[in-house]
Order: structure tokens, then C-alpha cells, then sequence
């Protein structure tokens, strides 16, 4: 029987299902990101006037900014109401597009999304929202992790390979 293969993290050795359950873990934020962000759509929409410091804050301004537009004109509710939704639901669906490759160790699909949920933070440094700023750059480092544990899961997989070990994972 075939040892199992070891992922080293640092000076720390992991099994592949552990170093595999940090990767969807870590992955799984950009579901968060998605879905909080869907509701916050909902909530500036439905007045409530709340929002989930994890979502995101380009959402967060064109429901804004259509919220305005309805309260100054309510013939064009309709089309504001649904434009909103719309670029909510899109830019909530390439968030869970990064999270589906994230979670099966697609370093590209870290690296884009850390990148735009990065620039996203930016909505909340210059209208000084520290809270939601704060955040993000939790949510970034826990992101990075991913990355951290996706190459340590190829990196091992490309030593099994040049081993000769025929009994390693096939990756994702």
C-alpha cells in the first residue's frame, strides 16, 4: 500500500483531504461574497437600509444610485429597479463562478477574484468605512490562504509525479 501523499504548508505536513478541505474553505468566501451581496441588493431595494459588510461595495453604490433615481422618478422605477438587479446578479455570479474553480485548487480563479474583491475594497476606503473595509481585508487574507494551500496541493501532486508514484490523485 502507497503512503498517501503529503502537502507540506510551511514546515507543517497535511494530508491531501485536509489540505483540500483548506482550499474549499478558503473558496467558499466568494460564496459569501455573492450571496450577501444579492442581499444587500434586496435590502437597498426594498428600502430597508441596511447592508452586509461582506458584500460588495460596487453593488452596494449602483443599487444606491438606482434607489435615487427611483425616489426622484417613479416612471422609470421599472428599468432602474431592474438594472440594479441585473448587475447585481451578474457580478454575484462571477463570484460564485471564482468560488465553484476555487474550491477544486484553480490558483486563476483565486488570483481574479482576490483581484476584484481588492479593487472593491476601495469603495469602502474612500468613503471611509473602516468596518467594511476592515472586513474585506479579512476575507482577502483568509482568500490567500487558498492560494497558499492550492499551490502546496500542486506542488505535492508535481513531486508524486516526477517520483514515479502511479497511486496519486488525479487533480481536479
Amino acid at each position: 500500500m502507497q503512503d498517501p501523499l503529503v502537502v507540506k504548508v510551511g514546515n507543517k505536513d497535511h494530508t491531501l483531504e485536509a489540505a483540500e478541505d483548506s482550499v474549499r474553505k478558503s473558496g467558499g468566501w466568494f460564496y459569501w461574497i455573492a450571496g450577501l451581496s444579492l442581499a444587500n441588493t434586496a435590502a437597498i431595494q426594498t428600502g430597508l437600509g441596511y447592508g452586509m459588510i461582506i458584500g460588495l461595495g460596487v453593488t452596494q453604490i449602483v443599487d444606491a444610485v438606482a434607489y435615487e433615481i427611483i425616489s426622484g422618478d417613479p416612471s422609470v422605477r421599472t428599468v432602474a429597479l431592474a438594472s440594479s438587479v441585473l448587475f447585481s446578479v451578474l457580478v454575484s455570479g462571477m463570484f460564485v463562478f471564482f468560488g465553484v474553480f476555487a474550491r477544486k485548487a484553480q490558483l486563476w480563479a483565486f488570483v481574479s477574484g482576490i483581484v476584484l474583491y481588492a479593487l472593491d475594497s476601495l469603495v469602502f476606503l474612500v468613503s471611509r468605512d473602516w468596518l467594511a473595509l476592515g472586513f474585506h481585508v479579512f476575507v482577502l487574507v483568509s482568500l490567500f490562504g487558498g492560494i497558499t494551500w492550492s499551490r502546496a496541493i500542486r506542488k505535492a501532486r508535481q513531486a508524486a509525479i516526477h517520483s514515479g508514484d502511479a497511486n496519486i490523485p488525479i487533480e481536479p
